[in-house]
């Protein structure tokens, strides 16, 4: 039998300002472990980032798929989670798989398991970041989210790759990760009426 391997969480977006004790409280409680190591640094760029050390891999990827927001400032503020492993983010390990599959809409609303059925496998490849636009209608035009969510100046955005209706929302793959994080610190807003988006990490 494997042993587990211990596995880092990076957390990113994190809101200036914010005091660390604070901070590694709510990720603290957020992860349902008082006694969880949690590690300030600064990354490339001179941003606070933190580190969170799991047990294994199969708790680091369910916190990062549940996704955290914190409290500061009587407002709520996404953070940016990413599996490390091996000093490496997952989302590199990722790109020597299969080329990505761009997703019909002949089927949608898709399922994960329904996405599985049609193509075979999941067509996003693991360690992606995508922009998930919750509550989602069908009244909603697709070519004008698609418009809306490449429109550098509107949403941040830029090229998009995959835009998946799912049955709890649109799944929107950008080509290039970065943009997906931009977009999803952003707040968004269309014909006046927000639209709540947040990071997902591909790891299914």
């Amino acid at each position: 039998m494997e042993r587990p391997v211990p596995t880092r969480v990076e957390v990113k977006n994190v809101p200036p300002g914010i005091n660390d004790f604070k901070l590694r409280t709510q990720l603290k409680q957020s992860v349902g472990n008082d006694s969880i190591d949690i590690n300030a640094k600064k990354d490339n760029d001179g941003n606070k980032v933190f580190e969170i050390m799991f047990p294994n891999l199969q708790d680091a990827n369910v916190f990062v798929e549940k996704g955290v927001r914190v409290t500061f400032g009587g407002k709520t503020h996404p953070l940016i989670c990413c599996v490390l492993q091996n000093g490496q983010d997952q989302e590199e390990q990722a790109r020597s798989m299969e080329p990505d599959i761009v997703v019909s809409d002949a089927n949608a609303p898709y399922t994960w398991s329904s996405l599985v059925e049609q193509y075979g496998r999941m067509p996003i490849a693991p360690g992606t970041k995508c922009v998930v636009l919750v509550n989602t209608t069908e009244a909603r035009d697709k070519h004008v989210l698609k418009l809306y969510f490449e429109n550098k100046k509107r949403s941040g955005g830029d090229k998009i790759k995959n835009m998946i209706r799912m049955v709890d929302g649109m799944l929107i793959q950008y080509e290039d990760d970065a943009v997906a994080e931009k977009v999803a610190e952003r707040k968004q807003s269309l014909s006046d009426k927000n639209m709540p988006t947040h990071l997902r990490l591909f790891l299914v």
